[in-house]
């Protein structure tokens, strides 16, 4: 489908992609094709929600991975990826708050604007996540937020739309108001 979709926008019209899940490895392809092309036209704001798997389990084929990680995440200007999907893309363990914040620069230094790892389980923060995020300004974030014994699924959309929304605010602020919406959600 992406592939009928010309580029003749100005940069006006594409502000922002926000693409969410993609099952198949020629999809993922095309959006990287239209980031590019966009970007050739002048510019878009790409957030990368690289939605592959939770919980120490994929729920997309593996063949997905090594394109996110490739040709996505490195032109991302924010990427979301819950802890399962930081280790994935980092190739890093993370099981403290430090660790996460060393996949988060390994992410940033191979081109990633800005990493948010939406949420984490760290042994310093019983029965709560931990959101940990840094951009390429030097602006960094950390939120805890109450863990919720249960199972949701859209929640990485609705938490990349939402820090979309108040992205303007700045890194910790926009974090801290996502996180607060989607709990009153």
């Amino acid at each position: 489908m992406l592939r009928r979709v010309p580029v003749r926008l100005a940069p006006t019209e594409v502000p922002f992609l926000l693409p969410g899940y993609c099952g198949a490895k020629s999809f993922l392809k095309q959006v990287h094709r239209l980031v590019l092309e966009l970007r050739g036209n002048g510019g878009v704001t790409f957030v990368c929600d690289p939605v592959m798997g939770d919980n120490g389990q994929m729920y997309v084929p593996s063949d997905l991975l090594p394109v996110y990680r490739d040709q996505l995440a490195p032109v991302a200007d924010i990427l979301t990826p819950n802890q399962f999907e930081a280790e994935l893309l980092s190739g890093m363990e993370i099981r403290t708050e430090a660790e996460g914040l060393k996949a988060i620069d390994h992410l940033l230094s191979r081109g990633t604007k800005c990493v948010i790892i939406t949420s984490m389980e760290v042994q310093s923060a019983v029965d709560k996540l931990v959101l940990l995020a840094k951009n390429k300004n030097g602006e960094s974030a950390r939120v805890e937020f109450p863990k919720i014994p249960a199972r949701f699924t859209g929640t990485g959309d609705l938490f990349s739309a939402l820090l979309l929304a108040w992205s303007h605010e700045g890194l910790q602020c926009a974090c801290e108001k996502a996180v607060s919406t989607m709990h009153a959600v």
